[in-house]
């Protein structure tokens, strides 16, 4: 979960250089997808690739010059955050 708010964090403040903001996510969609690999727990698994795979399409977005797609990301970054928690919290 610090990954969440230390990409946040370095997003915000790299937010008026795209390039920097574009590299800030593809960074954390690279370590989301890394940390999944070690992961035992599939749910958990499951739940960081999907965070990686967000930040992808994020890292993509701003790297293209494009909005990202405001009607699934809500829900996508949402379910993998909490079944990131629910994991955390039952470990």
């Amino acid at each position: 979960m610090d990954h969440i708010t230390d990409v946040g964090a370095k997003i915000s403040a790299d937010a008026k250089d795209r390039d920097k903001a574009a590299a800030d996510l593809q960074d954390a969609a690279d370590q989301f997808t890394a940390d999944a690999e070690k992961i035992k727990n599939p749910e958990a698994k499951k739940a960081a690739k999907q965070l990686g795979d967000v930040y992808d399409g994020l890292a993509d977005s701003a790297e293209h010059n494009r909005s990202p797609d405001l009607k699934t990301l809500p829900s996508k970054v949402q379910s993998a955050v909490t079944a990131l928690s629910t994991c955390a919290a039952g470990e």
